[in-house]
């Protein structure tokens, strides 16, 4: 056996800058920089507002400012909340807490421009629930009732 093989070498953790100590293989294989998996974990975890900022999109002749992330169904922009449960937020809220303010309990964020998408926060403004189907039906996108029928979308063509 060689003399020294296994003698540990003294490093400084980057993540807590704590002294441990380490095989010289394990510097040369895999850097051994970070003196537990806890310090290994806490580096690679990187804050919501550096990842929100990373996917701002381009800005819209309407003034729009896009999301260039991930979208759900309805073309809102999600991400990821950074915990370990995998909850997605709503962009244009993160935009709002980030930009303007806090949101209170049981109010919503909703747009004056009418684009899932955006996240401008002149764009933004909260409400209740009431407020936005208010507002929606006097844009006029609200699903239309057929007339005649109790149900959306009803098609009366099949009715003989």
């Amino acid at each position: 056996m060689l003399r020294g093989q296994f003698t540990k070498v003294a490093r400084r953790c980057e993540q807590c800058s704590k002294p441990f100590l380490t095989y010289p293989s394990a510097i040369k294989y895999h850097g051994a920089r970070y003196c537990s998996r806890a310090c290994y974990h806490q580096s690679r975890h990187v804050p919501l507002i550096d990842r929100f900022f990373h996917y701002l999109g381009r800005k819209t002749p309407a003034g729009c400012i896009l999301w260039d992330g991930n979208t759900n169904r309805d073309g809102y922009g999600v991400i990821g909340s950074g915990t370990r449960k995998g909850r997605m937020l709503l962009a244009h809220r993160v935009a709002y807490e980030l930009l303007v303010g806090l949101i209170p309990a049981g109010l919503l964020v909703l747009h004056r421009c009418d684009n899932p998408p955006c996240i401008n926060p002149v764009h933004l403004f909260l409400g209740t629930q009431a407020v936005n189907i208010a507002d929606m039906v006097a844009k006029g996108r609200g699903r239309k009732c057929v007339p005649g029928s109790r149900r959306y979308l009803h098609d009366l063509r099949r009715q003989g």
